[in-house]
């Protein structure tokens, strides 16, 4: 029988008794670190995070608002995520599209104020509004789900709102590089208080001529409307884009305000005339005096 020297043994004991607080320090730098990493990432994706927010936040307050205000049937949420993510991808398309538009016109127009002005009529009113509406007409004027003319305010909205959050994107992130945080903040309050309800302003009133085109009983009418409603965006759109650049010279926004306001209550009549219209109106009306 072999005997374990004394020593040995103390020393075995202290060796049993330090993996224990050696593994409980290894876990403790292993959490540390964790830590460390998290507040380093958190801190470095704070601004990305507000800039998003800044970008997305009011387009997606207004596309409940204006969710909320079709009374009598409710979209599928899934096709309201497709208008805006289709929105998104306009805007996307619009922005790869839109330097070459402004490089021709700059290149062809000599007068400064023209070329500004043709910039915004073209570039901001047709390329955009016409990305916006090739969306609606490839995801949304076929569906079954489109069954009432109010239905095309609604994703038209929705639409123009995902459109509106991928040019805040762009907007705010250059802001940012250009002139840092604070400057991005107020511009990205602005943006939410004026571009994006315009954006919304707008795909109301494109979503009334599209549900009108779309219903009529004249196929011979179905063109022409889906024309005029986008005739009837590109204009002010152009004009509220030329006025804010004006302006932004000038130092007053009044022109561009009295454009973002007349665009405002188009849409509200818009809206009020296509619920009254609604064939489900009846209906809800009906369910209601069941209930009561």
């Amino acid at each position: 029988m072999i005997r374990s020297h004394p020593r040995d043994v103390r020393l075995l004991r202290r060796v049993v008794r330090t993996e224990p607080h050696e593994k409980k320090v290894r876990n403790r730098i292993a959490t540390l670190a964790i830590v460390v990493v998290a507040v380093i990432a958190m801190v470095t994706m704070f601004r990305a995070s507000v800039i998003l927010a800044l970008a997305f936040g009011p387009a997606l307050f207004l596309a409940w608002y204006y969710y909320d205000a079709d009374l009598y049937e409710k979209e599928p949420f899934w096709l309201l995520m497709v208008a805006f993510a289709g929105g998104m991808a306009s805007g996307t398309v619009a922005g790869l599209i839109e330097p070459s538009v402004q490089a021709a016109i700059y290149r062809h127009v000599e007068s400064q104020h023209i070329q500004m002005f043709w910039d915004c009529l073209i570039t901001a009113g047709v390329v955009e509004e016409v990305c916006k509406s090739l969306a609606f007409m490839v995801l949304i004027y076929h569906a079954k789900d489109f069954n009432e003319p109010f239905d095309g305010i609604v994703y038209a909205v929705m639409i123009g709102l995902g459109f509106a959050a991928v040019e805040n994107v762009g907007h705010l992130f250059f802001a940012y590089k250009q002139s840092g945080m604070e400057v991005t903040l107020y511009h990205g309050i602005g943006r939410g208080l004026t571009a994006t309800p315009m954006h919304a302003f707008l795909g109301v009133i494109m979503g009334y001529f599209f549900g009108q085109s779309k219903f009529t009983h004249r196929d011979a009418d179905r063109w022409p409307l889906v024309f005029l409603g986008l005739g009837l965006v590109i204009v002010p759109h152009g004009l509220y884009d030329f006025f804010v650049v004006a302006s932004l010279k000038a130092g007053q926004m009044g022109l561009a305000t009295m454009v973002l306001l007349t665009c405002y209550w188009f849409s509200r009549e818009a809206m009020k005339r296509q619920l009254a219209k609604s064939p489900f109106a009846t209906r809800h009306d009906a369910r209601v005096l069941e209930r009561d």
